[in-house]
C-alpha cells in the first residue's frame, strides 16, 4: 500500500478524522453547556488513553524494553517535542486544543458566529502556511504554533458542515466529488499538503453525512460498531505493529506480517473498544450528575 499510495492514506485518514470532529463539535457546542461540553471531551479522551499507555508500558517492561514517563506528554498539552508512550498522540494534541477553543467559543456565547470564526481561521491558516512554512512539518508543536498549522484546516472546515447541510449546499453526490478531487490532486504536489487534504476531507465528510441522513434504515450496523471502536483502534495500532515486528523473524514474509498486524489490531480494538464505550458511558453519567459548581471547578482545574 505504501509503495503505491505513499503517505496519502495516513494524510487523509487524519484529515477525515479532524473533519468529522469539527462537524460534531459544531453541533455539540450548540446543544450543551460549555462546561459540560468540555467535561464530556475530557472523559472521552483521557481514560482510554491512560489504559492504552499503561498496557503498552507493561508489554514493553515484559519485553525488557522499559520506557520513560513524561507527565506533560501524557497530559496532551502541546509543549513541543516530548516523550509520547504510544506514538500516536500528536493528533490528540490538536484534538484537545480544538476542544478548548470550542469551549471558549461557547463560554463567550459566540456560537451564533461559529461559521464566521471558522472562515476567519481558515484565512489565518492560509497565511500561516506562507508566513511560517517550517512550522508545518512539526507534528508536536508548542501551543502557540498549533493554531497556525495546516493540519487544523480539516477541523476548521468541518465546523462549516452543519450550516452547509442546513442550507442545502450539500448534495448526495458531494462525497464522490470530494473523493474525485482528492484523487485528482494527488497528481500535483499541492495534493499532498494538509491544507488541500483538509478541504477535500471536509467535502467527503459533508457528503457522507448527507447520504447517511437519507439512508433511513442503516444497512451497515457492523461498521457502526467498528466506528464505536475507532478511538481504541487508533490507540492500539502502533503498539500492535511494533510488537508483531519485535517477535517476527528476520526472514518473515512481510505480507503475512501485514495480515497479522491488521488482525491483531482489530482483535485488540474490539476488546479495548468495548471497554472504551462502556467507560465513556459511565464517566459521562458521572459528569452529568455533578452539581454545576463542582463541574466548573474540575474543568477549570484541568484547563
Amino acid at each position: 500500500f505504501y509503495a503505491v499510495f505513499g503517505g496519502l492514506f495516513g494524510l487523509y485518514g487524519v484529515a477525515i478524522f479532524f473533519a468529522i470532529s469539527g462537524y460534531l463539535m459544531a453541533i455539540l457546542i450548540r446543544r450543551t453547556d460549555p462546561w459540560r461540553f468540555m467535561a464530556h471531551r475530557i472523559v472521552r479522551i483521557y481514560p482510554t488513553l491512560l489504559i492504552a499507555a499503561a498496557l503498552y508500558t507493561a508489554v514493553l517492561f515484559l519485553l525488557n524494553r522499559p520506557i520513560g514517563f513524561d507527565p506533560i506528554g501524557l497530559s496532551l498539552v502541546p509543549a513541543g517535542r516530548r516523550f509520547y508512550a504510544i506514538g500516536v498522540e500528536w493528533t490528540l494534541l490538536f484534538e484537545v486544543t480544538f476542544y478548548v477553543g470550542i469551549f471558549v467559543v461557547g463560554l463567550c456565547r459566540w456560537t451564533d458566529h461559529l461559521e464566521k470564526i471558522a472562515i476567519a481561521w481558515l484565512g489565518l491558516l492560509l497565511w500561516g502556511v506562507f508566513a511560517f512554512p517550517t512550522w508545518q512539518d512539526d507534528l508536536t508543536p508548542p501551543i502557540y504554533r498549533l493554531p497556525l498549522m495546516d493540519a487544523c484546516v480539516a477541523f476548521a472546515a468541518g465546523l462549516l458542515i452543519p450550516r452547509c447541510l442546513e442550507r442545502g449546499f450539500v448534495s448526495r453526490w458531494t462525497w464522490l466529488v470530494g473523493v474525485a478531487l482528492a484523487v485528482a490532486l494527488t497528481a500535483f504536489p499541492i495534493g499532498h499538503t494538509r491544507w488541500v487534504a483538509g478541504l477535500a476531507a471536509a467535502v467527503i465528510v459533508a457528503g457522507a453525512v448527507r447520504v447517511d441522513d437519507e439512508l433511513g434504515r442503516r444497512p451497515f450496523d457492523g461498521l457502526k460498531l467498528l466506528g464505536d471502536w475507532s478511538y481504541a483502534l487508533y490507540l492500539c495500532h502502533i503498539p500492535i505493529i511494533r510488537t508483531v515486528y519485535h517477535f517476527a523473524p528476520p526472514n518473515a514474509d512481510t505480507r503475512l506480517l501485514w495480515v497479522g498486524v491488521l488482525a491483531g489490531s482489530l482483535a485488540l480494538c474490539a476488546a479495548l473498544g468495548t471497554v472504551d464505550v462502556r467507560l465513556y458511558r459511565l464517566t459521562k453519567g458521572v459528569v452529568d450528575r455533578l452539581p454545576p459548581a463542582r463541574l466548573r471547578l474540575w474543568v477549570a482545574a484541568y484547563l
